[in-house]
């Protein structure tokens, strides 16, 4: 049962009505209990908190079992009906639910576009966390009625009070979708955290990188604050691989000569980098490497690193002439210049006129002298108010060459 002392994080607000009104545009044949199964979901994620990832994947492992058995029986649902006559298309593999959540639908796994360990692993980093309160679940249900009430709803609202004090006396649990939208539309998916559906192309994509190579090497380029470390953190807690940054090896003091400064991508110790780090990866070996402190302008203790499955290697000029041979993917982040601003003016308000006059324009000069951008497997690009964008909250584009390699 939820409880009174959990906050609730609710990020969207009567936003939640937009939400409720795409799904019934999806699904016209929702009910009532799958009104409060969205609410629900909506205020409280993915509903149980799971901490035995054997028994979650086993959950997962049977549902999809059904699910693949449906499919091999004549695309028939679970009832012996047809299944839904509506096309599906790769952005129906994820459907927001408002809050900061998605529905990531099972038939991913089955076309192979995602690993069950891997939706596994994200539905039990959202499954996880303290989400919602019951006063917020029940102020939304209140709206809810007052929607009914004024015909903004198709929903009886007197049959809405109802169900609601229902589910209150029961002790809030978590709720079933009706007889007929499971007859209709065959719900099969785990809720989670639109920070993780958001990436599910790439995680895709790393997936079936995973599978052929003992070992992957990713690198995340970009400018500063286009969220390349927040990239390289999720990717980390996904996969529990390796992370390396790049702004552990910027040139120490002594170093920082004219001549080097002049040099496109010189603002980096790109020799040091290659040896304690590239060099390693390449070999598979477990190696140590020695952080350099911007702050303080000292070196740090050595960090130890075994390759393991997936190494993520994070920052800018990570894919520097020097350092890029190694890389199994490469990502380029893009950022609208005034967003980039705005992240750098509330994370480091007293640098932002050092990165303006200074290390942006260092970091273009890199960024077209070596064609990086170009040279990277994939480019993201986030709408600049950060909503969802194509593909699940990003614009995917591949280079040529990547697309020659996924064609080959």
């Amino acid at each position: 049962m939820p409880t009174e002392a959990k906050k609730s994080h609710d990020r969207d607000g009567c936003g939640f009505l937009n939400t409720i009104r795409q799904h019934l545009g999806r699904y016209p044949a929702m009910e009532i209990s799958d009104l409060l199964k969205l609410l629900y979901q909506n205020e409280f994620g993915a509903e149980h908190l799971i901490s035995d990832t054997e028994v979650s994947q086993r959950y997962l492992r049977d549902e999809l079992d059904r699910l693949q058995s449906t499919s091999a029986n004549g695309d028939e649902t679970a009832d012996g009906e047809e299944a839904p006559d509506h096309e599906l298309s790769a952005s129906d593999d994820v459907e927001e639910i408002g809050n900061g959540l998605s529905r990531v639908y099972l038939r991913m796994l089955l076309r192979g576009d995602l690993t069950l360990q891997t939706l596994n692993r994200i539905f039990l980093l959202t499954a996880n966390r303290s989400l919602g309160s019951i006063a917020s679940f029940d102020a939304k249900g209140a709206a809810l009625i007052r929607l009914c009430a004024e015909g903004s709803l198709p929903f009886d609202a007197a049959d809405l009070v109802q169900a609601l004090a229902e589910h209150r006396q029961a002790g809030y649990p978590a709720l079933r979708h009706s007889d007929t939208y499971r007859r209709i539309y065959a719900p099969a998916y785990r809720v989670v955290a639109r920070e993780f559906s958001n990436l599910i192309l790439l995680l895709g994509h790393i997936d079936n990188l995973l599978a052929e190579k003992n070992r992957v090497t990713i690198a995340i380029e970009g400018p500063c604050a286009s969220g390349k470390t927040t990239l390289g953190v999720l990717l980390q807690r996904i996969y529990q691989g390796n992370l390396i940054s790049s702004d552990a090896f910027f040139l120490r003091p002594k170093q920082r000569t004219p001549q080097r400064l002049a040099e496109p991508g010189g603002n980096i110790d790109y020799e040091r980098f290659a040896a304690e780090v590239i060099r390693p990866l390449e070999l598979g070996e477990p190696f140590a490497y020695r952080p350099f402190d911007c702050t303080s302008l000292t070196m740090q203790d050595p960090i130890s690193v075994d390759p393991g499955k997936l190494t993520v290697v994070e920052g800018v000029y990570s894919m520097h002439p020097v350092l890029h041979a190694t890389y199994d993917l490469s990502i380029f982040l893009e950022i609208d210049p005034l967003q980039q601003e705005s992240r750098l003016g509330k994370r480091s308000p007293e640098l932002l006129p050092r990165f303006q006059q200074e290390w942006i324009p260092m970091e273009n000069r890199y960024f077209e002298s070596f064609a990086i951008r170009q040279g990277c497997d994939l480019i993201l690009s986030q709408e600049a108010n950060e909503s969802s964008a194509s593909a699940g909250g990003f614009t995917y584009q591949w280079n040529d060459h990547a697309l020659a390699e996924l064609a080959f």
